[in-house]
């Protein structure tokens, strides 16, 4: 019986290409078959529309400050702060006057990272 062992990958910064998602926003990502990690900056005043995924979404904020839009709700997230939130909770997001840096963790891996290294 052959013995299967898993695929482990190490990305280096230089091999995660920016990619560009909303105006002001740029991104990389990498992934395995369930989970996905994208680090992302966003200028000052760059906002997402409200919008829903089936992938859970948390993100790390990391400097600056996110501003999420839930169900009516306002989330002000900051540095260290986390926010988690359920596939398919329509949500509105936004940065204010500063910059922001943030980590997001998805499961399973949004269809919009599309071709992000993974070890599929």
């Amino acid at each position: 019986m052959a013995e299967t062992t898993p695929r482990v990958r190490y990305f280096r910064s230089t091999e995660l290409p920016w990619q560009r998602d909303a105006s002001g926003a740029r991104f990389w990502a990498a992934g395995l078959s369930h989970v996905a990690l994208t680090y992302f900056r966003l200028d000052p005043h760059t906002r997402f529309e409200a919008h829903s995924h089936a992938s859970e979404q948390i993100t790390l904020v990391l400097s600056g400050t996110l501003v999420f839009e839930v169900s009516g709700a306002i989330y002000e997230v900051g540095p260290g702060e986390v926010i988690a939130i359920p596939g398919h909770v329509e949500h509105a997001v936004f940065s204010k006057d500063q910059p922001v840096e943030a980590v997001d963790a998805w499961s399973p891996p949004p269809e919009h990272l599309g071709d992000a290294p993974s070890s599929n």
